[in-house]
This record gives structure tokens, sequence and C-alpha cells, in this order.
């Protein structure tokens, strides 16, 4: 495949976004159950983490994180939790360090 040539619809995307998430707001809807891939998460305090979803199996699991602050169960209290929320059919990620905070995600998968 050429430089101008559009990929086919199997190939893996590249998603980044910028969301401000406080306590108040509480989180941000990143994929559902056909969700599979990795997502980098950074914060504006510096921490970082990976996680893998692994898309029908309604899981997420930590492959890293740089400050221990980060968890996949929602509702974890001093935590950013990245986590499947199986009452709304998705993937999320959750504020709960208790003040404001911008997280960067990067989504690498399907």
């Amino acid at each position: 495949m050429n430089a101008c040539q559009t990929p086919p619809p199997s190939v893996a995307k590249l998603t980044a976004t910028e969301s401000t998430l406080s306590t108040a707001i509480g989180n941000v809807i990143v994929g559902s159950s056909v969700t599979t891939g990795l997502l980098f998460v950074t914060t504006s305090t510096g921490a970082a983490g990976i996680y893998a979803l692994k898309g029908p199996a309604s899981t997420t699991a930590e492959v890293f994180d740089s400050a221990g602050m980060f968890t996949v169960v929602g509702g974890t209290t001093n935590s950013i939790n990245v986590y499947w929320d199986s009452t709304d059919v998705v993937y999320k990620v959750e504020n709960r360090t208790g003040s404001t905070s911008v997280l960067n995600t990067i989504f690498i998968g399907r």
C-alpha cells in the first residue's frame, strides 16, 4: 500500500483526546463492548497509565501505572479509574482524585 491509499477498515485506529475531569463531571466514555486495544492515559500532574481494554470480555487490565494512582475499579476514591461499566455497557475513565485533572488519552485498537 502506498502513502496515498486509505487503509482497509480492519486496520487499528489511533484516537487522541483531551478532557478536563473534575469530581463533579465524573467520567468519559472511551468505548463499547467491541472496543479492544490499549488505552494510554496521562494526567496534568504527570502520572501515566496504560490499560488493555478487552472488548467482548468486558474487562480492563492495568499494564502500567507510573504513580500508583490508577485502578480498574469504578468508584475507587483518590484515583483515576479505567473500568468496564456493566450498567451503561461502556468502558470509562473516571476522575475520583478529589480535584480537577486534565486527562489526555490515546487509544490504539479497534
